[in-house]
């Protein structure tokens, strides 16, 4: 492979077909490839938006104050899951390939058409 093609091939844009959520992996499907679709590449580690800096659970809402708000909503909380972002099926993708023949490649992130 020359020089030319492998630094052509270094940031590919393309459709997300498949997504491994237990390996944090997805294959992408390139737009300029002829129908040529990606190995699994890694989603490159993204952090959650609300940090876990404290081991209890996190909550949206906390009983507030003795008196404040109704009595039978003083103990009112919902559980907070935070997990890292995934592309999904369909998400249009921009992947990074290290700079050799047969490089393994990373996803960089998603975006929608309109942006």
């Amino acid at each position: 492979m020359d020089e030319t093609n492998v630094l052509q091939n270094l940031v590919r844009v393309g459709t997300v077909t498949a997504v491994n959520p237990g390996s944090r992996t997805a294959r992408v499907l390139f737009e300029s490839s002829d129908g040529m679709s990606s190995e699994w590449l890694a989603v490159l580690d993204s952090h959650p938006h609300i940090p876990a800096y404290d081991p209890a659970p996190q909550q949206t809402e906390i009983a507030g104050p003795a008196g404040a708000g109704a009595a039978e909503f003083e103990a009112h909380v919902h559980p907070v899951v935070v997990l890292p972002w995934l592309p999904n099926v369909g998400d249009r993708g921009g992947t990074l390939f290290l700079p050799v023949e047969n490089a393994h490649g990373f996803v960089l992130g998603a975006y929608q058409p309109w942006q």
